[in-house]
């Protein structure tokens, strides 16, 4: 978990994990590939919980929003409006 959190979730390497453990996936893997999504996301195009479902759908995952609001919140990364002044916040310092 912790090397797919520390990853490029577009890698062949992160998928190769997802393919891997998505049979048994658990929470604290859905976690890591959230994490790994929003640490990728490019500061001018903050992810919304229901684009993460989807490109978690398409990686065949079926989590609804809340779950991903859920899983986002647990690990301490905020909504993509705080996220977004966050990161709007930082670079005008």
């Amino acid at each position: 978990l912790l090397a797919l959190s520390m990853m490029n979730p577009d890698t062949p390497q992160a998928e190769q994990l997802v393919q891997q453990h998505l049979p048994h996936a658990r929470p604290a893997f859905h976690m890591a590939y959230i994490k790994a999504l929003i640490d990728a996301e490019a500061a001018n195009a903050i992810l919304s919980d229901d684009t993460l479902v989807d490109m978690l759908k398409d990686k065949g995952f079926d989590l609804a929003r809340r779950t991903v609001a859920k899983y986002r919140e647990a690990i301490g990364i905020g909504s993509s409006v705080q996220r977004r002044r966050q990161k709007k916040l930082s670079s005008v310092r």
